[in-house]
């Protein structure tokens, strides 16, 4: 047994090397030429792009996202960006963003934050050959999992590097891999800050992925994706810190100028006995979809739907003494917007997204299968008062019904919500 075991890790430590000169990261896996983007301002080559958001201003009636006794708060959330692209002659493009979120709430100060990213991207042309590469990293204390009930404070840095090759005009084959660093604060004394989060969490992955297109059209492209991901975690129990999952995809790819634009793939997840550390095995489909359609040149329809495997915030010891949680999470989203009458904007949205728990919960000495259903809806409605400015309002309702005691919730946030492009 222990030979057989040897034997898949040489065969995986093999195609993880070869990933590394060869595939690309997740990124990297919808490689397409960067084209010089339209901006207000020019500097010789350099092409600038600032935007300041206003993504809301008004009134979050459940801050902490307490089943029993909501507490609510006014609060802002605004957004200064900045982009940047240069060609260096004809083969070389650079292209950068830089950001600052700052979040705002009059009455629970603990809540507020001013959080910077910023990210960059190089790509090369070789003759046939394109080479990728960038990186970048991020810090935020926003509400961004079905997971995770609170505001901790996350950053991530990252970087990459891969190429693609277009063997002729149908075939093509990209590839890399990327470095990610995810780290949540774990200090008790601080606003959000939790041990079992950064337990459970903290961890550097390592993602190559190998890619193959054959364009069936001018706007359809058929693709196969593998990718091999290793977790490495800052907390487990010795000799189980690192974990190997696979992950491969099929699907299609629609170009910008075809009827209905995006991306369609569906395979299988695999985290095998051997190589899932403190993680649950598993094995099961895997599905990433993002697709838009236009709708009378004003309006647009848009769709995506996710199934993939997440590791929880909040840990559960098992028979099989595995020190972590998983969850499939299963995404629904659509959306739709359509300009109106006084040059206005109108968007209408709704979501669902399932988190079922590989194991049980136990609270208070009884175990709890955990599944978690998220509801969201959304609606906003903006107003065009130039080329430049976009004033509106919007409302969000959510929803969240547990199978685990204490953890559904109800949440309102609405406000006004505004977009200067100088």
């Amino acid at each position: 047994m222990k030979r057989a075991v040897d034997s898949r890790a040489v065969r995986a430590t093999a195609w993880a090397a070869v990933s590394l000169l060869l595939a690309a990261p997740h990124a990297l896996a919808q490689y397409t030429r960067t084209e010089p983007p339209k901006t207000r301002f020019r500097l010789g080559p350099l092409r600038l792009q600032p935007k300041l958001e206003l993504r809301n201003a008004g009134r979050d009636d459940n801050v902490f996202l307490d089943p029993a006794s909501p507490v609510a708060d006014t609060s802002i959330v605004l957004r200064g960006s900045l982009e940047a692209f240069v060609p260096v002659r004809q083969r070389l493009r650079l292209t950068g963003e830089g950001w600052l979120d700052w979040s705002y709430f009059r009455n629970y100060s603990s809540e507020r934050s001013t959080d910077p990213g910023g990210q960059g991207r190089a790509e090369l042309d070789i003759g046939p050959l394109t080479l990728v590469g960038g990186g970048g990293a991020s810090q935020g204390r926003q509400l961004y999992s079905i997971d995770i009930d609170q505001r901790t404070l996350r950053q991530e840095r990252w970087a990459y590097g891969g190429a693609q090759w277009r063997l002729t005009r149908r075939w093509s084959l990209s590839g890399g891999a990327e470095r990610r660093s995810h780290r949540y604060d774990g200090r008790l004394g601080t606003a959000g800050g939790d041990p079992l989060t950064a337990r459970s969490l903290n961890r550097d992955t390592t993602t190559g992925t190998a890619i193959g297109r054959y364009a069936l059209t001018t706007l359809t492209t058929a693709v196969a994706q593998a990718e091999l991901i290793e977790d490495q975690f800052a907390v487990s129990v010795p000799g189980s810190g690192t974990t190997r999952s696979y992950r491969y995809l099929g699907g299609l790819e629609f170009g910008r100028k075809a009827l209905l634009n995006g991306r369609v793939l569906a395979g299988l997840r695999d985290f095998p006995v051997a190589s899932s550390g403190t993680l649950p095995s598993y094995r099961g489909p895997a599905v990433l979809a993002d697709v838009v359609l236009p709708v009378r040149g004003t309006g647009r329809l848009t769709g995506s739907f996710l199934r993939d495997v997440f590791v929880s915030a909040t840990p559960a010891l098992s028979a099989l003494e595995r020190g972590r949680n998983t969850y499939v999470l299963t995404s629904f989203k659509g959306s739709a917007a359509h300009g109106l009458p006084f040059e206005l904007v109108g968007r209408i949205g709704a979501g669902f997204d399932e988190a079922k728990y590989l194991l049980p919960y136990t609270v208070s000495g009884a175990s709890f299968p955990r599944v978690d259903h998220l509801y969201t809806v959304n609606a906003s409605l903006m107003r065009g008062f130039s080329d430049s400015v976009r004033i509106g309002g919007v409302l969000t309702y959510v929803r969240r019904l547990s199978t685990l005691p204490g953890q559904s919730y109800d949440r309102w946030v609405y406000g006004v919500t505004a977009e200067l492009v100088p």
